[in-house]
């Protein structure tokens, strides 16, 4: 499996949560250093959440060639208060790689992290409305996830609100996007553990979001395993 992060903090602590599962892991902490492909995991830090749109996207694509085989799964970890090229990353993962859509859950409950109705709340606070927006490198421009995805990339960006992602006819709604807008980023509510655990159990390409939503992604893991 291959974790792609975009700074050092998220690509260490990626590691170590894997390294929890007794699962072997290989951390390259600069996107530019070679690593071994033996183990169970390889992490690396493209270091690109205040780099330009369009360097973040070619670091990305270097880390797929570098490191991507069809038979390995990847998750994306990202800013869970959405700073960063998060658009423009996650549109290099679809376009070099044969997955066909990215699930996508910013959410990190027990940080109040959540998403409802597409937006982004911290504490409650929508996302725009918090320190976070005023960052002097990496600035937020909305609260509404899919908004933010969507200025860095012409890919279709399409949301699964809670309602939606609690129906019994998920998968097939799920199914219906990825035949209408192939190579789409598909961006799930969550706003407790519960909504997590949910979106682990959808089989899924590939999983985008911040180290809550892979702290509680038990597919994530079987998926090493077979």
């Amino acid at each position: 499996m291959l974790v792609i992060a975009d700074d050092f903090t998220g690509a260490n602590d990626t590691g170590v949560l894997f390294t929890q599962n007794n699962t072997t892991v290989d951390i390259a902490l600069n996107w530019q250093q070679p690593i071994s492909l033996q183990s169970d995991v390889v992490v690396v830090n493209t270091d690109s959440r205040a780099v330009s749109k369009i360097e973040a996207g070619l670091r990305v694509r270097q880390v797929i060639c570098q490191y991507h085989t069809e038979n390995n799964h990847i998750y994306k970890k990202v800013d869970s208060t959405l700073r960063g090229n998060i658009g423009s990353e996650l549109a290099a993962l679809l376009t070099y790689t044969e997955f066909q859509a990215i699930f996508f859950c910013a959410a990190l409950p027990q940080a109040g992290r959540t998403v409802h109705n597409g937006i982004g709340y911290v504490n409650n606070v929508p996302l725009l409305q918090t320190e976070f927006a005023t960052d002097p490198k990496t600035p937020i421009l909305s609260s509404k996830v899919a908004e933010i995805i969507a200025k860095q990339t012409a890919l279709s960006v399409i949301e699964i609100h809670v309602e939606q992602l609690h129906s019994e006819t998920l998968l097939s709604e799920i199914n219906q996007i990825i035949a209408a807008h192939p190579k789409s980023i598909i961006c799930f509510d969550a706003r407790n553990e519960q909504g997590l655990h949910r979106i682990a159990q959808i089989p899924v390409i590939t999983k985008a979001g911040g180290f809550g939503s892979l702290n509680v992604l038990e597919k994530v893991i079987d998926f090493i395993r077979n």
